[in-house]
């Protein structure tokens, strides 16, 4: 545990949601909105709507996060990919339209010195930072803030939420690559 968190866990704190038309015979959408602090400090809110009678199980997944530090995400990062994160976040917004099929992101993103320290002397993790750092990451000292949008694919052998980090994951690489 570092911080409070284990490895390769997620934190939110100051929890506060609401739920609205819950069900499986209910015509109505279920609505789900959430506030809370992503790892302690960052703000975030989350607007989720589907219908749990759709066959195609269409939704839309809404989101906004404040400023962060990038280093707070590391005992997740790191934990995932053996590679620790520098920088700061100033915001994210992203919106996900999909359904048991695909799904596509809008995000648009403000950063600034985003860049990837490998957290071992491997050369595989040395090479994924450097490429990361070449391709992805930037270093640059003033925010930056870009619009992307992204479609992937769902992978039903796996949950719903790595459908949705997917989907986040995918526009935030297409983001930070231009």
């Amino acid at each position: 545990f570092e911080n409070g968190v284990g490895e390769g866990m997620l934190q939110f704190k100051n929890l506060n949601a609401s739920i609205n038309s819950l069900g499986n015979i209910s015509k109505e959408q279920t609505n789900i909105e959430v506030e809370t602090m992503f790892f302690g400090e960052m703000p975030l809110k989350v607007d989720w709507t589907f219908s749990a009678l759709d066959l195609n199980d269409a939704f839309s997944f809404q989101a906004q996060l404040g400023e962060l530090k990038v280093e707070r995400l590391n005992p997740f990062v790191t934990a995932n990919t053996n590679i620790r994160l520098l920088g700061e976040m100033k915001a994210m917004d992203f919106g996900i339209k999909g359904n048991k099929e695909t799904a596509v992101c809008e995000m648009r993103v403000s950063y600034k010195g985003i860049k990837a320290v490998a957290e071992s002397k491997k050369l595989k993790d040395k090479t994924v930072a450097a490429l990361a750092n070449i391709f992805v990451f930037d270093g640059k000292k003033d925010f930056v803030e870009k619009n992307c949008d992204s479609e992937v694919q769902r992978d039903k052998s796996k949950s719903y939420w790595n459908y949705i980090w997917l989907s986040m994951r995918t526009a935030l690489i297409a983001c930070v690559k231009e």
